[in-house]
C-alpha cells in the first residue's frame, strides 16, 4: 500500500511539475479581417512592418496590419521583394555562409541590389549575384545569368 501511495505522490509531483514548465507555444497564423484583407499574429500580437514567415518577406501595413499584396518598389522595400523573388526560385537555400541584401544603386527607372557573403564576423564583402530591378516592370534580372524574376511572382 506505501508503494501505490509514494507512486501516486510521484506521479502527481510529476504532472504538477510539467505543468509549471509548460510555456504555451503560439504559432503564428494568418486571418482573414471582414473586408477580406489578410492580417498575421504571432504570439498573440498582431503582427506590423515586414514579417518573414516560412522564409517569405510580408509588407503588413504599419496601422492596420494587413498585408499589403505588391508594395511599392523602392529603396526601402526592394531588398525584401528581391530576397522573396530569390527564395521562390529556389536559389542560395543551402549557403554555409550568412547572406544579406544591399542596395548598391538608386536610379529613375532601375535599382541596383547586390547579395553579398558573409566573409568574416559581420563582414559582408563578396558578391553572390547582383540584380537590376526594373521599376517599370518590376523584375529583378541577375546580371551574371541574365534570368529574370518577378518580384510579385
Amino acid at each position: 500500500m506505501r508503494r501505490i501511495g509514494r507512486r501516486l505522490a510521484a506521479a502527481a509531483c510529476a504532472a504538477v511539475l510539467t505543468a509549471a514548465w509548460a510555456v504555451p507555444a503560439w504559432a503564428g497564423t494568418w486571418q482573414q479581417d471582414e473586408d477580406g484583407g489578410w492580417r498575421y499574429e504571432e504570439d498573440g500580437v498582431w503582427q506590423t512592418g515586414w514579417v518573414q514567415v516560412d522564409g517569405i518577406w510580408y509588407d503588413l501595413d504599419a496601422e492596420t496590419g494587413v498585408w499589403i499584396q505588391r508594395p511599392p518598389v523602392n529603396r526601402d522595400t526592394v531588398c525584401y521583394l528581391v530576397e522573396n523573388a530569390v527564395t521562390r526560385a529556389g536559389w542560395y537555400e543551402h549557403e554555409d555562409r550568412e547572406m544579406v541584401y544591399q542596395v548598391e544603386s538608386v536610379e529613375k527607372n532601375r535599382i541596383t541590389v547586390a547579395l553579398k557573403m558573409e566573409t568574416a564576423p559581420f563582414e559582408f564583402t563578396e558578391t553572390a549575384q547582383v540584380f537590376e530591378v526594373s521599376l517599370r516592370d518590376k523584375t529583378a534580372k541577375a546580371v551574371t545569368t541574365k534570368l529574370v524574376l518577378d518580384l510579385y511572382g
